[in-house]
Order: C-alpha cells, then sequence, then structure tokens
C-alpha cells in the first residue's frame, strides 16, 4: 500500500476492483503507539474514495490481531490522521482482494442492544458497525422513522428525546440485522474540561486542574489531573465509577520557566494526611480496563502492598521523578502485560526478587538515576522479552556474575561501568552496550585485560627487555669489584628494581593468554 513519511499528518490510500465485486481487507496489524489514541493518531476506513463516503472503522490501539472489513462496492479507501513516530512505519500492515457482489456472509452484530455515553451540550456522531460481507447498507431510524441511511448519524442534543432509542438495520445480499443504541449523556464537571476524542466514535478526554472532582463523567477513557502545589488528596472513591479509564496521568504543573514547582507539601496521598505520602488501593473500579498510568513528579514516598493488584491490562507504568525509598517484593505481581515500567529518578537504594518475577511482557525497564549499590543474582531472570534496560547514574559496588541472567533478548543496556557491560555479554551476545565516553579508550575488553595488539606486544618486549638486561647487570656487578662501592650499591639496587618490575611486566601478559576468553 505504499510508504508514507515520518510526521505526515495525513495520507489516504485508494484501492479499486473491477466492477462487479467487493474488497475484503484484512488489517494485519497496527503499528501506532499504545498511547496513539490520545494524541488523535489514527486510522479510517471508508467504504469509497470520498471523505464523505461511510466509515467502516476507526482504529488508533496498536494491536497485532487482525481486523476484517469488507466494501459495499468496489472502492475503498484508508486514511491515516495525526502524526506518526520513526517506528511506525504507515502505522498498519494490510492486504485485500476482491470477490463477487453475491457472495459472503449476512449482517451480523455482536450484540443486539449498547448503551453508549455521549458528553451533554455537544454534538457527536453515532456509529454503527456490522460484521457481514460485502459491507451490508445501514438504516437510522428513531421512534418508528427513519433517519438517513449512512454507517453513522449526528446526535444533536436539542433533537434528542429521553422517550425514544436509536435504532440501525444492517442488510445485504444475504440477509439482515437489526440494534438498538441506548443514548446516556453525561455532564462535564465544573472543574474540568471534556471533549470527545476524534481518534474513537465514544472517547472522552477529561483534563481537571488541582482537584479530583467526585462528577467526573463515567465513561471517561483519558483522565489528566494536573496538580498545583496544593496536595492532591486521593481516597479510595476518587476514580471509583470510571470503569472505562483507560489512560491515567497525573503529575505537578510546570511553572513559565519550565521548571516542575517544588513544595514540601506537594504529595500524592490517598487517606486525606499530609503526613502519610503514600499510595495504595489505587482505582479499585478502574482496575480491569486501564492501560497506562502516569504518576510522574509527585514526590511519592511509597507504595503499599496491593496497589496494583488485578490491573490486568496494564501496559504503561511511570512512575518517575518521585521520592521512593523501597518497594514491595510482590508490588508487581498481577502486571502480567505490563510492557514499560519506569521508576528512574527516585531514592530506589535495594531490589529484591521476586519483584519482577511476573512482568513476563515487559520490554522497557529505566532504574536509572537511583541510589542502588547492589544488582542481586537472578534479579531479571524472568524477563525474557526485554529488550532495553537502563541502569546508568547509581552507586553500584557488588553485581553477581548471574545479574543478567535469562536476558536473551536484551539488546540495549545503560551502565556506569565497562565491566557491567561483561556480566551481560555473558548471556545476550547482541547486546548494545553504553557506558560513560572516559571509559571508551580503555584497553582492556571482556575477554581481555589488554585487547589492544600494540600494548599487548610492547609488554611483553618491555618485560622480557627488562628481566634479562637487568638479571645480567646484577650479575656482572655481583661478579666483577671496582673501587667505587657507593656507585655500585646504587646501580645493583636499581637494576633490582627494574628486574621486579620486568617481573610483574611479564606476570600481567602470561596473565593475559591465560585469561584469554573467561
Amino acid at each position: 500500500m505504499g510508504s508514507a513519511t515520518t510526521c505526515v499528518e495525513y495520507k489516504q490510500w485508494k484501492i479499486t476492483v473491477p466492477t462487479g465485486n467487493y474488497i475484503e481487507m484484512t488489517i494485519k496489524k497496527m503499528n501506532l503507539r499504545p498511547w496513539a489514541c490520545l494524541f488523535e493518531t489514527y486510522i479510517i476506513v471508508r467504504d469509497g474514495h470520498s471523505l464523505s463516503s461511510n466509515v467502516l472503522r476507526i482504529l488508533c490501539e496498536a494491536s497485532s490481531s487482525p481486523h476484517r472489513l469488507a466494501s459495499s462496492g468496489n472502492k475503498m479507501s484508508v486514511e491515516r490522521y495525526g502524526k506518526l513516530g520513526s517506528s511506525e512505519s504507515t502505522g498498519f500492515e494490510a492486504s485485500f482482494k476482491a470477490k463477487p457482489l453475491k457472495t459472503g456472509d449476512p449482517p451480523s452484530f455482536r450484540v443486539s442492544e449498547e448503551t453508549v455515553a455521549l458528553l451533554e451540550c455537544y454534538s457527536q456522531s453515532l456509529l454503527c458497525q456490522a460484521g457481514g460481507t460485502p459491507t451490508p447498507r445501514i438504516t437510522w431510524s428513531k421512534n418508528g422513522r427513519v433517519l438517513q441511511n449512512s454507517t453513522s448519524v449526528i446526535y444533536t442534543p436539542r433533537w434528542h428525546s429521553k422517550s425514544g432509542n436509536y435504532t440501525c438495520r444492517a442488510s445485504n445480499f444475504n440477509g439482515s440485522d437489526t440494534k438498538t443504541i441506548l443514548v446516556h449523556t453525561e455532564k462535564c464537571s465544573r472543574f474540568c474540561s471534556c471533549r470527545k476524542l476524534k481518534s474513537h466514535p465514544f472517547w472522552f478526554r477529561v483534563d481537571c486542574s488541582g482537584t479530583v472532582p467526585s462528577d467526573i463523567p463515567l465513561a471517561t477513557k483519558y483522565l489528566s489531573i494536573t496538580r498545583n502545589l496544593l496536595p492532591l488528596n486521593l481516597t479510595r472513591i476518587a476514580f471509583g465509577g470510571l470503569k472505562q479509564l483507560k489512560y491515567l496521568n497525573v503529575f505537578r504543573a510546570r511553572d513559565q520557566s519550565g521548571k516542575s514547582r517544588a513544595g514540601k507539601m506537594g504529595y500524592l496521598t490517598r487517606s486525606g494526611s499530609q503526613s502519610e505520602h503514600r499510595i495504595h488501593l489505587l482505582l479499585q473500579g478502574t482496575r480491569y480496563f486501564t492501560k497506562f498510568m502516569g504518576l510522574r513528579m509527585n514526590r511519592i514516598s511509597g507504595i503499599l502492598e496491593g496497589t496494583f493488584e488485578k490491573f490486568f491490562s496494564l501496559e504503561e507504568l511511570y512512575l518517575s521523578i518521585n521520592v521512593l525509598v523501597n518497594l514491595t517484593p510482590n508490588i508487581f505481581q498481577d502486571l502480567s502485560k505490563l510492557r514499560v515500567l519506569d521508576i528512574s529518578y527516585n531514592n530506589i537504594s535495594r531490589l529484591s526478587k521476586p519483584i519482577f518475577d511476573k512482568l513476563q511482557s515487559l520490554e522497557t525497564l529505566v532504574l536509572s538515576h537511583n541510589e542502588m549499590v547492589e544488582i542481586p543474582a537472578k534479579i531479571f531472570s524472568k524477563l525474557n522479552g526485554l529488550k532495553t534496560l537502563y541502569l546508568e547514574n547509581n552507586k553500584i559496588e557488588n553485581i553477581s556474575p548471574r545479574a543478567f541472567s535469562g536476558l536473551n533478548n536484551l539488546t540495549t543496556l545503560r551502565v556506569d561501568s565497562f565491566s557491567l557491560c561483561c556480566y551481560a555479554s555473558q548471556y545476550t551476545e547482541n547486546v548494545s552496550c553504553e557506558y560513560p565516553k572516559l571509559e571508551g579508550n580503555a584497553l582492556s575488553s571482556c575477554n581481555r585485560m589488554i585487547d589492544a595488539s600494540g600494548p599487548k606486544r610492547s609488554i611483553w618486549l618491555l618485560g622480557t627487555l627488562a628481566v634479562a638486561g637487568n638479571l645480567a647487570v646484577i650479575a656482572w656487578r655481583l661478579i666483577r669489584r671496582d673501587d667505587h662501592p657507593v656507585q655500585t650499591c646504587l646501580l645493583t639496587n636499581l637494576a633490582v628494581a627494574d628486574f621486579l618490575m620486568g617481573v610483574y611486566l611479564m606476570i600481567i601478559a602470561i596473565k593475559n593468554e591465560i585469561w584469554a576468553g573467561n
């Protein structure tokens, strides 16, 4: 389907097959970043080439499972909106084929009745998507009156009547099916701003400042809490009703200079007490759906056991720039789908097994800028899928030879010392290890004390000459006596010292050969 230039905001692909056929498309993979929906980067598939053609599907979440779509005729188009990252290519992978119009399957809905939440006082689209090939014709009606023939209908608050519901009927050559749409409207809190995301027909984004109001719309998918210098008190029921919440971001506001506002009282708390500075039993009502959680810059000093219990869908967790000191060994035990974990810029000094043992899906782990002094044996042994590990800017003094055991797929490692790269290379051959430039010209390698051929030959030569030459001088001075005993004593002592230095160089050269490859 062609390629797209990185950061192009709009691109369209048009597909045409011979008349008398329809198009069956399989979107094999979505390459968009997991939070693309929030930044309104998304894919629209239309039943035709025009921008006014019926919408067949809107896709914005990264997915490796296929999506099968069909047109009603011989034309289809795919549109991509928003900016892409360098690794996202076109944003999707797809294939298509032509099929005769009168073949296929009858229309079908997954459910016969669906409740959707819309923002009050906003005009929004209701989208009706039915299975079946070729794609069925959609007819909207309300209270028995036909409204229009289209996959979507515009909901306008002044036209809406609580006495009736919307019905969409899907039909093609092979049959028909009907679904009822129950519309539920919600008000936006006066402490927040709310808007519908273009990337999904029923997703809300809610941004609140300085508080967590109790009347946040229940259908909120993305919630951003920006707090100021005052403490933000999160009670157990703060997010209890937000059962559809997927993305949560709580962070400190920045001043006009762009710096985070500091303040001794600026803590994220759970009990309402400004002295506790801990979070626990977080988001009881949201745990089954939340995919992204950002808790940066909140001066969190402790996370109690069970905080992330049953967060089975969580994929990214950011706890950086806080004041965490310890993490309990079982704190992440339910995060089996977690891909990214960032706990950098804290005061963590030690980690103990089995803190990472349940994170089988983890791909990126950021532990940099902490106070860690030790890396225990097999601390990462269960992270078989880990690709990126950052450990720089710590105070690591003790490291087990088996510290990196199990990291067979690690590709990027950042550390403070070249020696740590050697431990990692025992288990991962192709890892790209980054360490300070000050160590970049070191003579040693992981397999040899002296790896460069020039210095290695020089040590052999200097050691041999020093041993042989000074041994000859010592023997000469001992055999031949002269009339200058002081001079003889000084030269003999100097020869002995140089002889011992030659022995030292020879020991280094010999050990370098003995230990080669170890």
